[in-house]
């Protein structure tokens, strides 16, 4: 086979997409090495460090077969399965956008909202795959060849993620407080969602900006409830309390769901009937004036770990671990996750950009310190919890 790298490479997209090589070296974990003994004359240090790979350059032993620069054929996502061969089952199109995107923002400089609309236009004009990696190794190599042997200009058929008769109710959850201007956005971001058995459901948490006005001009039937100002954890809890789905979904009215996050996310709960929480990551951006535009803030893998609005739950986890203490104006999500994994809740982090963030100076949170944030006050709950179990013990 050719190589252009197994790492960071170029991609251009048209009028062919194109793939341009980038560095003439390749990586291997330590243990591999022992498989492939012939590579070792080519390694960068003949000592490999603790966490680290090791580095071969393979220019000019292998200048022959590297080339610079070929043309995409297909994109294919890896997934080791449990049987002895490889092969290639074509793949949703939002899996494969959101597999491109969220590895290229989180490590790409200076990516942006220009870098994820130039993947999402990639991956849509190309063949899209999972290729399922079976226990047999030398056989991946030929089961790769043969792929590409066989491939044709003809895109496969795209399956689909879920349809309206085996789609469980969700029922996603807005609270609100003043934020009337973004609820229409808001709710449409849901609907724009496409998973086929929606409940809406928004909790007025005592907003005076006349967000009920907001509610009755909506294009959909949504449940609405209001409430004295008691914070988004009690808003949350009330929305839990009249939900009719098994699953439930967070959505707070200022931001928005990446595509295809409520289809994704429920298919995987539907695939895994262990789990009770999938969850993705969250985009920050940053509303500029200047532009009257949100860009793109730092990297998702960095980003804030317990945002309810980037899962989905089943909603008998509630019934394990407990509604959102509504005691907590600020640190109730970091509160409840604490007490879900001290509970031993199973839950899985999919490598997707699943939430938009969007900083605009009049967040909740904005410009608020730990000690408000109550950041040291979950902590020290924390801790009273773990001294009581050893007490009882």
């Amino acid at each position: 086979m050719t190589f252009l790298g197994d790492d960071y490479v170029i991609v251009r997209d048209g009028p062919v997409p194109t793939v341009h090589t980038l560095y003439a070296t390749a990586k291997l974990n330590p243990w591999d090495l022992e498989r492939f003994p012939g590579l070792r004359p080519y390694l960068g240090k003949p000592q490999i460090e603790d966490g680290e790979k090791a580095v071969m350059f393979l220019d000019p032993q292998f200048r022959a077969q590297i080339q610079p620069t070929v043309p995409i054929e297909a994109i294919a996502i890896p997934r080791v399965v449990d049987h002895e061969e490889t092969g290639f089952e074509a793949e949703t199109l939002s899996i494969l956008q959101q597999a491109a995107t969220f590895t290229t923002m989180s490590q790409l400089p200076y990516a942006g909202g220009h870098t994820y609309q130039f993947l999402r236009g990639l991956c849509a004009g190309l063949p899209g795959f999972r290729m399922e990696i079976g226990r047999d190794k030398p056989g991946i190599a030929r089961a790769v060849s043969g792929f590409l042997r066989e491939r044709t200009s003809r895109p496969p058929k795209r399956p689909t993620v879920a349809n309206p008769g085996s789609s469980p109710l969700l029922s996603v959850i807005i609270p609100v407080f003043n934020g009337g201007p973004f609820l229409a956005e808001a709710v449409g971001n849901v609907l724009a969602q496409e998973y086929p058995a929606l409940e809406i459901i928004i909790v007025d948490d005592g907003s005076t900006d006349g967000t009920e006005a907001a509610v009755r001009a909506l294009p959909c039937e949504v449940h609405y409830f209001r409430q004295e100002n008691l914070g988004p954890a009690a808003a949350r809890n009330r929305g839990i309390r009249y939900a009719s789905g098994d699953y439930v979904a967070f959505l707070d009215v200022d931001d928005l769901w990446a595509e295809n996050t409520l289809t994704t996310l429920m298919d995987e709960l539907m695939r895994h009937p262990e789990l009770d929480v999938v969850q993705g990551y969250s985009q920050v951006t940053e509303y500029v004036p200047e532009t009257g535009a949100y860009e793109y803030r730092g990297n998702p893998m960095e980003s804030f770990p317990y945002s309810v609005a980037t899962g989905v739950y089943r909603k008998r986890v509630f019934d394990r671990v407990g509604l959102f203490d509504k005691t907590l104006i600020f640190g109730e999500d970091t509160d409840w996750f604490t007490r879900a994994q001290e509970q031993g809740v199973t839950m899985r982090r999919l490598d997707m950009v699943a939430l938009i963030v969007r900083r605009h100076g009049r967040n909740m949170t904005h410009e608020k310190s730990p000690v408000e944030l109550n950041t040291l006050r979950v902590f020290k709950r924390a801790l009273d919890r773990k001294r009581r179990l050893r007490e009882i013990a």
